[in-house]
């Protein structure tokens, strides 16, 4: 029983030390929220939107490097996470400059 709970407890605390947050608001470049903006973990199919004010927090139990932000006339951006649990990220999105060709 006793080695039970040493596995147990060793298996626990190593999957809170794997595990990644990110947290903050998406800004564009005049400073106002952009609701609704797509946070995906790079390389996976986990992600999340921001809310109305912009502001947006992802979890996951595996480790990431990198997350991907995108919207609609913005320009998708790929940020790198300095360490694993990440919060208070500011992101500024630059408007893009594409337009629809005429029909």
């Amino acid at each position: 029983m006793k080695r039970f709970l040493v596995v147990f407890s060793f298996l626990s605390f190593f999957s809170v030390f794997s595990q990644t947050k990110v947290g903050g608001i998406i800004v564009d470049e005049s400073g106002q929220p952009v609701a609704f903006a797509n946070i995906i973990f790079k390389d996976s199919y986990e992600g999340t939107i921001t809310n109305d004010n912009g502001r947006f927090y992802l979890e996951s139990d595996d480790t990431y490097e990198t997350i991907v932000v995108s919207f609609i006339g913005y320009e998708t951006k790929e940020i790198p996470l300095p360490q694993k649990v990440n919060y208070d990220l500011e992101i500024v999105l630059n408007e893009t400059a594409e337009q629809l060709k005429e029909v």
